[in-house]
């Protein structure tokens, strides 16, 4: 029977964290790890989601034959 890969034995993964004083705590920062190297680091939450938005639409041009609309 196999097991589970835990989360660090998968080739793409993200880790996320958050600072924290006595008072206050920091934004959201996400760093992405391909093949056990963290590649980008520190990446606030908006920059996320651009990055998201930009792969897929390369994804969904080049599914649809290439063009770049």
């Amino acid at each position: 029977m196999r097991k589970n890969l835990s989360i660090t034995e998968r080739d793409i993964y993200v880790t996320s964290e958050r600072a924290y004083s006595d008072k206050e705590s920091g934004e959201y920062l996400y760093n992405i790890c391909y093949c056990g190297n963290i590649e980008m680091s520190a990446i606030p939450a908006d920059d996320v989601r651009e990055i998201i938005a930009c792969l897929q639409h390369a994804l969904d041009v080049n599914e649809k034959g290439g063009s770049h609309e």
